[in-house]
């Protein structure tokens, strides 16, 4: 080979070399800058530590505003998670922040991002602490001083017995029951199962509540497009329902009229809003009885409402693993009764909500009549359909009685 054409070869290759090992040590620049030369993103002077401390000592309404409790509550909460549900500071973080977390997060429905840049701290911190906060709802000896099942020995409550509407007609009534259905994001492939009868992907929660507007019974974590009457004969099989014997609470027709359960007469006016747009007088028993069952059972629509008005996070669907969507529900509906336990709740908030009651729910199909240890027979339903007539009987003897002695009294 000719010394000028080596040589020129030579050049070429040696070029080559410097080009690709400047083009390498670019690269691995680039990437070193991008994974482990980190810029400081949370430099707001203002962290969450602070903030925290400036709502909970500045006016009182940015405390509710942003946190969905007042200063006092949040302190009282925050005592009581320490004490019963196991919170702890971490090595980065007090128990105030961490709790701060997890309020504005189901208060305000923000994403990851957006709190890390509220708080200065990184989305895996904020997601961390969130779940952490949950857990701590949920433990045990928490769980179950918060959320009680009605005692056999409750007495008439008064809200039934000082009013002549309801005594003594429902005298043995201990609440409302009711499913409602709550947005979830689940695995591409259950996306079917929760896919509810308008087409949305929900989970159907099956709660009861009493008339102090407290969570008696909760059943979280069913499919959208299960029956509320599924989750009714469900809920009794595993135990997650436990109504005193000689005791019932109210449900639509949606539920099975049983021992248990009282429900209104089917194909008879009944919703409220139906009632006010008739502007007219109950007719005949079977309306009476379904416009007072309306007016007594519309707590439950109450407490839902109350529910997803202040926790936003309920309203839509997060990215978050099915496991833990069903955990926030239940450990909402315990701040819930724990904010009623405070005081938190008040008339004014519930009146100026505007209920949505739900319609009407599908039939109990014979198939779902029975479950292992629990059995809706149809003696069972005859003698609560005779219970049902003797009570709208008696109501509206006392109606027309009632309605006749103030006629008298006008003339």
């Amino acid at each position: 080979m000719a010394p000028s054409l080596l040589k020129k070869r030579k050049i070429r290759d040696r070029n080559l070399l410097l080009i690709t090992t400047a083009l390498s040590a670019t690269a691995i620049a680039a990437y070193f800058q991008a994974n482990f030369v980190k810029n400081a993103q949370h430099t707001s002077k203002l962290t969450g530590q602070q903030w925290m401390t400036e709502l909970l000592n500045d006016h009182p309404a940015r405390c509710r505003d942003n946190l969905g409790v007042s200063q006092e509550g949040f302190i009282h909460l925050e005592a009581l998670l320490i004490r019963k549900g196991g919170l702890q500071s971490s090595k980065f973080m007090g128990t105030r922040e961490q709790l701060g977390i997890f309020l504005y997060a189901v208060v305000t429905d923000l994403s990851m991002r957006k709190l890390a840049e509220r708080f200065q701290r990184s989305t895996e911190t904020i997601n961390r602490t969130y779940h952490k906060v949950i857990r701590c709802f949920l433990t045990k000896d928490l769980y179950d001083s918060i959320i009680q099942s009605t005692p056999p020995s409750s007495s008439v409550h008064s809200r039934i017995e000082l009013n002549h509407t309801f005594f003594p007609w429902f005298k043995d009534c201990v609440g409302a029951v009711d499913g409602t259905h709550i947005p979830v994001s689940p695995p591409e492939n259950e996306k079917v199962s929760f896919r509810d009868r308008h087409g949305n992907l929900t989970q159907n929660v099956l709660a009861i509540c009493n008339f102090d507007m407290r969570f008696t019974d909760l059943l979280c974590g069913w499919e959208g497009s299960v029956a509320d009457s599924t989750l009714w004969v469900e809920g009794n099989r595993c135990g997650a329902i436990r109504i005193p014997n000689g005791k019932y609470v109210l449900g639509d027709a949606g539920f099975p009229n049983c021992d248990l359960c009282l429900t209104p007469y089917r194909a008879v006016r009944y919703h409220l809003k139906e009632w006010e747009r008739a502007s007219q007088r109950p007719q005949n028993k079977e309306e009476l009885f379904n416009l007072r069952h309306s007016k007594l059972r519309n707590v439950i629509e109450r407490i839902f409402g109350v529910v997803k008005n202040r926790f936003k996070i309920l309203t839509k669907p997060r990215a978050f693993k099915m496991e833990a969507q069903v955990r926030v529900v239940s450990a909402l509906c315990v701040l819930h009764n724990i904010l009623v336990n405070m005081q938190e709740v008040d008339e004014a908030e519930i009146e100026d909500l505007d209920i949505e009651e739900a319609g009407d729910g599908e039939d109990l199909a014979e198939n779902q009549r029975t479950g292992e240890g629990y059995h809706i027979s149809k003696r069972e339903g005859t003698r609560a359909s005779r219970k049902r007539d003797e009570i709208a009987t008696a109501m509206w003897e006392d109606y027309l009685a009632t309605k006749e002695a103030r006629q008298q009294r006008a003339n």
